[in-house]
């Protein structure tokens, strides 16, 4: 895999969930529990990442950073666990979004 994938994928990450906690704080601004949810969508949102990123370029990493290398299926399956989360996260603040 070419050298610049990793930063450009964990950088256009970062910068979509800042915008997506920015402009949904903006556009939620008087719906606070909606706010909170949202928050808590972001944060799983990039756990999820974190592990996608740790099993997709696993190499990378270990040769770069000299973290060692984990079985796959773990990261796999912690990023579905945690994207899942994420996504219920997301409904309940569209059911906040419309309940205020």
């Amino acid at each position: 895999m070419e050298a610049e994938v990793l930063p450009l994928f964990v950088c256009g990450s970062a910068i979509v969930l800042v915008l997506e906690l920015l402009l949904g704080g903006f556009i939620l601004q008087e719906k606070r529990a909606a706010q909170f949810f949202l928050t808590l969508h972001v944060l799983a949102m990039g756990g999820a990442l974190y592990f996608l990123i740790r099993c997709v370029f696993a190499l990378q990493l270990h040769n770069r950073f000299g973290l060692p290398h984990t079985d796959g299926s773990v990261e796999i399956g912690l990023f579905g666990v945690l994207w899942a989360v994420s996504t219920t996260l997301l409904l309940a603040v569209f059911h906040f979004a419309r309940k205020e």
